[in-house]
């Protein structure tokens, strides 16, 4: 198991760094839309703007095209290695589709929430759109809300697959794994073997199944079956 595991958090880091190396690519896509609607609509100050803003703000689709490329990647390599792990083992099952998508209308609301905030902080400072646009270039402006999402959708199609295949083959028990915690929720489950009945119980308070998503956005640990 362990040389598989280390395929699959190659893969898994592998498209973190990947879209990280596009953060620049979203946040200049975000301060072109901005400068779009500032331009387009003749507005003249900041508090027009951010009127605006809720019912113009779009980022590009090409921008999220990148992003889903790079997850049906992910997501294709971690279901050919436990394919290739489950028949190892001699298990009998039907390939199963547990995709988890980027959940692209969440990402955008997150987008305008960040644009939306830093327009308040530009407003009680008195900047014009020029300042505004130059403090924008400096942050990330909400781009690293894309790659949280996306790098939770491959780790949630990492553990769905497995927990599909699992459920077929009678696979019940899974042990909380992976490297050091630092939340206090992982802390808590670091270590320990649950029934999948449990783990559906669980409550890493984010909003988030337990079954897929374990301790949450960007958690990095995994279950890991035990198989007798």
């Amino acid at each position: 198991m362990y040389k598989y595991r280390q395929q699959l958090e190659y893969i898994k880091a592998s498209a973190r760094r990947e879209l990280e190396s596009n953060i620049k690519q979203f946040k200049s896509a975000i301060v072109r839309e901005l400068t779009y609607i500032y331009k387009n609509e003749n507005i003249k100050d900041l508090e027009e703007l951010k009127r605006v803003l809720r019912k113009q703000f779009q980022v590009p689709p090409a921008e999220y095209k990148i992003i889903d490329q790079i997850v049906s990647e992910s997501q294709a390599q971690i279901s050919g290695i436990w394919d290739e792990y489950f028949q190892k083992l001699g298990i009998d099952y039907e390939s199963v589709k547990a995709a988890q998508a980027v959940q692209f209308h969440q990402l955008r609301q997150d987008h305008l929430a960040a644009v939306e905030s830093a327009l308040d902080n530009a407003i009680r400072r008195g900047m014009d759109y020029k300042e505004f646009r130059a403090e924008l270039i400096k942050q990330n402006v909400a781009a690293s809300n894309a790659t949280t999402l996306a790098n939770t959708a491959i780790a949630q199609f990492d553990s769905a697959y497995m927990h599909e295949v699992c459920e077929q083959a009678g696979i019940e028990e899974f042990l909380y794994d992976g490297m050091p915690a630092q939340r206090p929720f992982c802390q808590q489950h670091l270590g320990h073997v649950y029934t999948t009945d449990e783990i559906l119980a669980m409550d890493n308070g984010q909003g988030l199944g337990g079954l897929t998503s374990l301790g949450g956005y960007n958690c990095v640990h995994f279950w890991t079956p035990i198989i007798d």
